[in-house]
């Protein structure tokens, strides 16, 4: 075995028994690069001096790494195609329920759940929604909650905002609110929005969702996760007719037909329960 790896699994089983993080099921290669990326940011000089501070069982150095090895990348709009198929193919499936929730699993700073809402807005059934974003990260989910976030992303916001709806009256002011530094979503849009802490690799099904996305978070854990993850949380929690959405790399062609999941689109992993 790689020294790296063995100190990464050394790292891992530290944070595990003296916290209530538990990263035992995730791929090692994905905490590998996650603990390198820590130490080049740390006063570190190596992922050896990191493990030798770790043995000391500093309490506030665990949840340091812990709240790093949660972060994912994120951003509004992420992958603009899987938010058109979102407003063309799914929304006017979801209009057939009289109440939609939706789950944003692994939710980070809440980006992408702002992103439909304000999708669910402008298909005129946000009054009718509610989301819930989850994540372990408590750090992210507090810059979820204020629903406000740094103005350095708002071109990129707008930028694809406009992409999707450039057949649309509505501009993103319609949804937000700049100011010098920063920018918050409008209170229609902050109210649907809610979040809550949840480990995916831990915690039960929330039950009777309509849509769940659960995008780039599978390829971080062990297959045999993976598999708890979809069979466990996604399809006990889908109501029949209800829609999972996952990321480019999260391939379900060999469960589809297992979990009775039909592909949406062929080149977008988006998916429909019809048990």
């Amino acid at each position: 075995m790689p020294q790296n790896i063995l100190i990464c699994e050394l790292i891992v089983h530290i944070i595990t028994r003296i916290s209530d993080y538990d990263f035992t099921h995730y791929a090692m290669p994905a905490i590998e690069r996650r603990l390198n990326s820590f130490v080049d940011k740390s006063k570190f000089s190596s992922l050896t001096s990191l493990l030798t501070e770790l043995i000391k069982q500093d309490p506030d150095l665990v949840e340091e790494v812990a709240q790093f090895l949660t972060v994912t990348h994120t951003s509004f709009f992420r992958d603009v195609p899987y938010f058109d198929i979102l407003y063309k193919n799914v929304l006017p499936e979801l209009n057939m329920f009289s109440q939609i929730k939706c789950w944003n699993m692994a939710c980070s700073a809440g980006q992408e759940t702002y992103s439909i809402a304000v999708l669910l807005k402008l298909f005129r059934i946000l009054h009718k929604s509610t989301l819930l974003g989850t994540d372990i990260n408590t750090n992210a989910l507090e810059i979820a909650k204020s629903a406000t976030y740094d103005l350095n992303q708002i071109d990129e916001l707008k930028e694809r905002f406009d992409a999707l709806t450039s057949k649309s009256p509505s501009t993103i002011l319609d949804f937000i609110k700049p100011n010098q530094s920063s920018f918050g979503f409008n209170e229609e849009i902050r109210s649907a929005c809610h979040f809550a802490q949840h480990n995916i690799i831990s915690d039960t099904s929330l039950g009777h969702m309509h849509f769940i996305s659960c995008r780039n978070v599978l390829i971080y854990l062990s297959q045999e996760k993976q598999r708890y993850v979809i069979k466990e949380l996604i399809v006990k929690s889908l109501e029949p007719g209800g829609f999972a959405m996952f990321g480019d790399a999260e391939n379900l062609l060999e469960l589809a037909n297992e979990i009775n999941f039909k592909k949406v689109h062929p080149n977008i992993n988006i998916y429909q329960y019809l048990p």
